[in-house]
């Protein structure tokens, strides 16, 4: 009995050190959309509070799957071990490819949307010039109407 005690023991720590190390992951992936996306300081409060909460949710509810949700203290050492190692040996490569990642992926959205923006821009465009247009119309209309007021509607002399 205290073979299985142990041995569950040590697979919790196991997954508390892979739980480590997707939290570093998941922060790296934070950082580096905040890289790319600038966010107000209220807005990186909001989203901090977010990954923690949901990070706190996904400990919880692996240690409710695995360990009947006991909290101990290899729990949080298993944790500090599983970011410490992702922080030592994986961070720089992880940060470099998810970079990289994100530049494609903003790559390929500005080629779709060139042609959409050229298009929008080349509709303003010619409604900026038909604008014009008419609107010089609409002076020259304006002035002929008045003339044409003006002649029909003269006072008459008594």
């Amino acid at each position: 009995m205290q073979d299985t005690f142990v041995t569950q023991q040590l697979i919790t720590l196991a997954v508390t050190v892979g739980l480590g190390m997707v939290m570093g992951i998941g922060f790296d992936v934070l950082s580096v959309l905040r890289q790319f996306i600038r966010l107000s300081r209220t807005a990186q409060f909001v989203v901090d509070i977010l990954f923690c909460f949901i990070m706190t949710v996904v400990v919880f509810s692996t240690l409710i799957v695995n360990n009947w949700g006991e909290v101990r203290a290899y729990v949080f050492l298993g944790l500090g071990i599983g970011g410490l190692v992702y922080y030592l040996l994986f961070h720089t490569i992880c940060r470099k490819v998810m970079v990289r990642i994100v530049e494609i992926i903003v790559a390929v959205v500005r080629f779709i949307a060139k042609p959409f923006l050229w298009s929008v821009r080349l509709f303003t465009r010619v409604v900026r010039r038909m604008r014009g247009v008419f609107g010089r119309v609409a002076v020259v209309a304006c002035g002929v109407r008045k003339k044409i007021k003006a002649k029909f509607h003269r006072k008459k002399k008594e």
